[in-house]
């Protein structure tokens, strides 16, 4: 079974439990470090632009809209919490984030 550590559902919502590398050569979920879901992003860690393609990200893999992504806590740190949600499937979502734990990337 995949690892889920990094996932903790709560009702209608989801919360992900984050590690970004912000500039970095490509777009991708690399895997599960440390519980958390190990995101790199190839956007710099000033002027919001991780966060920002953090929430793009998701909302692009998951096909959610960005109005349902927020980052929760950790805007200015790698160890982030993402709160997806109130969406109809919060189980489907998060079955899909533990599919794609294991690797993925958007674009090179």
């Amino acid at each position: 079974m995949q690892d889920a550590s990094f996932l903790k559902l709560d009702g209608e919502c989801l919360r992900v439990y984050v590690l970004v590398k912000p500039s970095s050569r490509r777009l991708e979920i690399k895997g599960v470090k440390e519980e958390r879901l190990e995101v790199l992003l190839t956007a710099p860690a000033k002027e919001n632009k991780a966060n920002v393609q953090l929430v793009s990200f998701f909302s692009d893999s998951l096909n959610i809209p960005k109005s349902a992504i927020s980052v929760l806590v950790g805007n200015h740190g790698r160890k982030k919490t993402v709160g997806i949600g109130p969406i109809a499937d919060p189980q489907g979502v998060a079955r899909k984030l533990t599919e794609l734990s294991t690797g993925w990337s958007l674009g090179a």
